[in-house]
Parts: structure tokens; C-alpha cells; sequence
């Protein structure tokens, strides 16, 4: 999840966000969105995030009121529930 460290502005326009996945090839970005939060944002983020994972994702996004954060109280980065089968 390192590789989508972007040094630009194109997360400006939210508080947070977080990636979920439950599927393979799918993610959900979670968004936490500012009031200045604009289709214009989204479609640089899609862009970004495109070039970032190659487009080996299927994204969706979901304006969110919260994050899911973690017992101690963190935020985590990446939510992943992939069933791990016959893993050795």
C-alpha cells in the first residue's frame, strides 16, 4: 500500500480515507470528504489511484461519516477480509 504515497494535492479535499477489500481485483476506498469535496476531486483521485495500482483494481468510492478505526483507536490504512484458502 506504499506505492499510493502521492506527493501532490489530490487528497486535499478529505479528512481521511481508508481502502476495505473483501474481494480479490476490488477495493473500496472509503472517504471521510471536507465540504470542499468536489466531482472534480474524485475524478483526480480515480486518475491518480489508476496510475498508482496500474489498474489492477476495480475502485469504488463511498462518502463515509466515519473511518473504522482499530481497539486502540487507530485508523488503519487498509481493512482486508480476503479469505485466505490453502494458504502454505
Amino acid at each position: 500500500m506504499t506505492a499510493i504515497n502521492m506527493h501532490s494535492d489530490v487528497f486535499d479535499n478529505l479528512y481521511q480515507f481508508q481502502f476495505y477489500q473483501d474481494t480479490p481485483g476490488k477495493l473500496i476506498m472509503k472517504q471521510l470528504r471536507k465540504l470542499t469535496f468536489s466531482d472534480e476531486d474524485l475524478k483526480k483521485i480515480d486518475y491518480e489511484l489508476g496510475l498508482k495500482l496500474s489498474n489492477q483494481f476495480e475502485i469504488e468510492y463511498q462518502s463515509v461519516d466515519s473511518i473504522e478505526t482499530t481497539a486502540r483507536g487507530k485508523a488503519r490504512f487498509l481493512m482486508q477480509k480476503l479469505k485466505i484458502d490453502n494458504f502454505e
